[in-house]
């Protein structure tokens, strides 16, 4: 069954990650789910100009276009929203990925979730974010990472 997450199971699921393997755990859906907000950004960007140039006239569309832009994108939670959805299906499916390797999936799901966690963190804090909504990301990637462990542990557990 499994073992509730302390701090000691935590950092020796830190110490047993390999190099090569969280690289390949973080570098893959953090790539990915950056391009689907990408994606996402650039289509909103769109509507938002399509928006504006039809609301407003033509010399003040650029002024607008950029206040909402700053609004929305980039000191909003818009942009990270898909990209936190993006990187928790990622994170979950690493975990089934790797869950061969792992001794204790939930400590090792948290643990990955935990890098997440302070990787948005950093990205957040650089697009100035309010500490309440990084805060809740920061909980959310924790606690996809475990439950995604725990899913894969107790799969395992069941299968001859």
């Amino acid at each position: 069954m499994t073992m509730p997450v302390n701090a000691g199971a935590l950092l020796n699921a830190f110490r047993s990650l390999r190099g090569r393997d969280l690289v390949r755990c973080v570098l893959i859906p953090l790539v990915l789910s950056w391009l689907i907000a990408g994606a996402f950004g650039l289509l909103i960007a769109r509507i938002q100009y399509t928006e504006v140039a039809s609301a407003f006239p033509p010399d003040r569309v650029a002024t607008e276009y950029q206040s909402r832009i700053d609004r929305e994108l980039l000191h909003g939670l818009l942009l990270f929203m898909p990209q936190v959805s993006a990187l928790s299906a990622l994170l979950v499916w690493q975990i089934g990925v790797n869950s061969r390797r792992a001794s204790n999936l939930t400590t090792y799901g948290a643990a990955l979730g935990a890098i997440f966690a302070l990787v948005e963190i950093l990205a957040m804090w650089a697009f100035e974010v309010p500490i309440l909504y990084v805060l809740c990301v920061a909980a959310i990637m924790i606690a996809v990472g475990w439950f995604a462990g725990w899913l894969y542990e107790s799969r395992d557990a069941t299968q001859p």
